[in-house]
């Protein structure tokens, strides 16, 4: 049946028209059953037959274990697939009917809401209908579709906005600018924030913000409401922090982690006698005031990981930290302070990394848990280097007896003649883990690399080996192989900046291997020794020397 043209300039009356696809219609049904008729007959005794197996498959699936779960289990089943394998609910949804019963009545899957500028309204619409009732972990993130249009709506952002009583973690990576809300065409409507927000736990700043009236009524809010739940703050601009400190600010008693990740921070904050339940501190360019020995400062007992990058030490000059167990200190602002009072005692500390040009400061730190001590000093030669590491492991230090640095682990990158270097390890005989990062191939010689090597011990010496027989023991004689630097090293690693060239010949390689094949003789073999050729190496790109 050849179509009809409807699309042409002609008028046809309104009878005619009706009458017209009523024929195609009787044409149409005429076509369908003449199809019907020729399609074979079933074989309906083959599908009797079927039937019953198919009906049994059908049964054992709805019988099997993910069938059986009660649906509070299979709710918490994908909670975890939602939020820690990142599984999409959406897909999930699409599985089974029940699944799908499952995942729209369990509120908390939908309690992440990203909010972008291309985040659609009705999307919003949906997951605020699933969480009325739970509060909710908002992440708002503006400039992630890098939009240039100012013209830009941001309806889904006062959507959210107006939830914010159930924010339970607030996320904000970008914001839009004051002249973007501006604009009644831009936003349609202001940002009804909504308080107090007092399910608030955390805020985090992420990114560099500008703060516009809306940031600063966020904040306000946050400073406003009672703050017992509130324990993170991180913020990554200085107006942003300036604001949050403005009296009266009572939240930062209640803070158990406090990060600021600053690129300029030009006038002191005095916050630090403030922080009553601060648990884990990170400042990276926080001006900080001078500090006096009598200023209280109560993070002194609650403290347990400190990270301090270009920020001053002076307030911890002769002050213990009592549950200090994690330390990090890099390019300090004021180390020669710590020298002028007492020590800085770190009873519990485990793990102290300290990164400057100057090393002497480091003797300030009483540290006699230390296991794991990570120094890199950025000397620019090795007679600076020897001298500053000189001052930790030198011959003429005058350290009480148990009061010098020992760690189990040690990870050391400065610049530094042989003998040196030599002399400090032979103060340290329990370290079993040290690597060593190094410039190029010649910043270390031969003199270091034989001294690592395990020795047969001179003609005559011997050493005991016990061998229990019936409870009796038996002392025998043999020649030993004796590793005199570091006897009871375990763990070697050399990080090289940069290794030989083209021109340069190799010759440390032979006394690499002859490292781990003398050591292998003696009484504390190498379980590992790494190699990393160049500065770009990843770990996992490491050369292992030590095989089977």
């Amino acid at each position: 049946m050849a179509p009809t043209n409807l699309a042409g300039p002609l008028v046809v009356p309104e009878n005619e028209e009706i009458r017209r696809r009523e024929i195609e219609i009787d044409k149409l049904k005429t076509v369908i059953q003449a199809l019907e008729s020729q399609r074979p007959q079933r074989d309906f005794g083959a599908q009797d037959s079927v039937c019953p197996i198919l009906d049994e498959h059908c049964a054992c699936s709805l019988l099997g274990p993910i069938g059986r779960l009660p649906a509070e289990i299979l709710a918490e089943i994908f909670l975890v697939a939602t939020i820690v394998y990142k599984c999409s609910a959406l897909r999930l949804m699409r599985v089974c009917r029940s699944w799908r019963s499952v995942l729209l009545t369990t509120s908390r899957i939908w309690s992440t809401i990203i909010v972008r500028t291309q985040t659609k309204a009705d999307f919003l619409e949906f997951l605020l209908e699933r969480t009325r009732r739970v509060t909710l972990d908002v992440e708002i993130d503006t400039d992630s579709d890098s939009i240039s249009d100012p013209g830009r709506s941001f309806t889904s952002l006062a959507m959210v906005s107006e939830t914010s009583a159930r924010w339970r973690n607030l996320t904000i990576h970008s914001f839009p600018k004051e002249t973007d809300l501006i604009n009644p065409w831009v936003l349609g409507t202001g940002l009804p924030f909504e308080g107090p927000m007092d399910a608030l736990e955390s805020l985090r700043i992420t990114g560099p913000c500008e703060m516009s009236t809306a940031l600063s009524k966020l904040i306000d809010l946050v400073r406003c409401s009672k703050g017992s739940q509130f324990t993170t703050l991180e913020l990554s601009t200085c107006d942003a922090l300036y604001h949050f400190a403005e009296p009266p600010s009572s939240h930062f008693r209640y803070l158990r982690s406090f990060k600021v990740d600053l690129a300029e921070m030009k006038d002191a904050l005095d916050i630090l006698p403030q922080f009553e339940r601060l648990e884990h501190l990170y400042a990276h360019r926080l001006q900080l005031p001078l500090y006096s020995e009598t200023t209280h400062l109560p993070l002194l007992r609650t403290l347990k990981r400190l990270f301090l990058k270009c920020t001053s030490v002076q307030w911890m000059q002769g002050r213990s930290f009592s549950k200090l167990i994690e330390c990090t200190i890099i390019w300090p602002h004021f180390p020669e302070a710590l020298l002028s009072r007492g020590p800085v005692n770190l009873p519990v500390c485990t793990e102290f990394t300290y990164d400057d040009h100057l090393l002497q400061p480091l003797t300030a730190f009483n540290l006699p848990s230390v296991d794991k001590l990570v120094i890199r000093n950025e000397a620019w030669n090795r007679p600076r280097g020897s001298q500053q590491l000189g001052f930790i492991w030198g011959p003429n230090i005058h350290v009480p007896v148990g009061k010098f640095l020992s760690p189990r682990v040690l990870h050391l990158d400065t610049q530094c003649y042989d003998q040196h270097l030599i002399s400090a390890l032979k103060m340290l005989p329990e370290v079993e883990e040290l690597v060593l990062g190094l410039v190029r191939p010649d910043a270390l010689g031969k003199k270091f690399l034989l001294s690592m090597l395990a020795k047969k011990g001179r003609e005559g010496s011997t050493s005991a080996n016990t061998i229990g027989h019936e409870g009796l023991s038996v002392t025998r004689g043999s020649q030993a192989w004796i590793a005199t630097l570091c006897p009871h090293l375990k763990v070697l690693g050399l990080k090289y900046r940069r290794w030989l060239r083209d021109h340069e010949a190799d010759e440390i390689s032979p006394i690499l291997r002859r490292v781990v094949e003398t050591r292998a003789k003696s009484a504390t073999p190498l379980q590992s020794f790494r190699f990393w050729p160049t500065k770009d190496t990843a770990d996992e790109d490491a050369k292992e020397l030590v095989h089977g």
